[in-house]
């Protein structure tokens, strides 16, 4: 998920997600940080909402939050591994 990110922040190209050889940016950092909060934050909204027996309940994200068996189905995975 992490290579995947700073893949699409350097412009490689979409269908590779190897690692870069470059170190990322202070900016590319940054970005990433302010994703996986954003991933935790949503992942822990979901989790709440099941816990408090919300149903139905949706998340609408966009493709890369979800993509790559990263972000929120990951945090997902660890606040609430009955999901």
């Amino acid at each position: 998920y992490r290579d995947a990110f700073f893949a699409l922040m350097s412009g490689s190209h979409a269908g590779s997600h190897a690692p870069s050889q470059a170190a990322p940016s202070a900016t590319a950092e940054a970005l990433y940080r302010a994703q996986s909060l954003w991933d935790a934050t949503m992942a822990d909204s979901v989790a709440g909402a099941a816990a408090r027996g919300a149903k139905p309940f949706m998340l609408v994200v966009g493709a890369f939050h979800v993509d790559f068996a990263g972000g929120v189905p990951q945090l997902l995975g660890r606040y609430a591994p009955s999901l």
